[in-house]
């Protein structure tokens, strides 16, 4: 029975486990094996500060839109209520260019009505 057949009996599950063990007590394939992980462990590591950068320029944004959103709802009450004071004012002098209009034909209804009754008659002079 040659060796192959042995191993081949013996199972190539064991035979596989066989050469694993062995391929790892092997220098070469150690510093081989060191230098994947190495790699893999820095390419982790770099794509994790990618991620952390991406949240924290997200979270830097929101808190942006945050204040944004605050100032913007200051600034928008200060409208409104200046808002409601230029319309109270515009209803006011409403008022006033009505109260102008009459005052204006009530003076012009006397200033006829003097006339009439004067008839046209110099002023007398005392």
């Amino acid at each position: 029975m040659t060796l192959q057949e042995v191993l081949i009996s013996i199972g190539g599950g064991a035979g596989a486990v066989g050469l694993i063990v062995r391929a790892l007590r092997s220098p070469k394939t150690r510093a081989m094996l060191s230098r994947f992980v190495s790699n893999s462990v820095l390419d982790l590591s770099e794509a994790i500060k990618s991620l952390q950068s991406v949240v924290e320029a997200q979270g830097d944004s929101i808190e942006w839109l945050r204040q944004e959103l605050s100032s913007t709802k200051i600034e928008l009450e200060a409208a409104r209520a200046q808002l409601v004071k230029t319309e109270a004012l515009a209803i006011e002098n409403a008022a006033l260019r009505a109260r102008v209009a009459d005052l204006e034909a009530q003076v012009h209804k006397l200033e006829e009505e003097l006339k009439r009754r004067r008839g046209g008659r110099p002023k007398s002079s005392e």
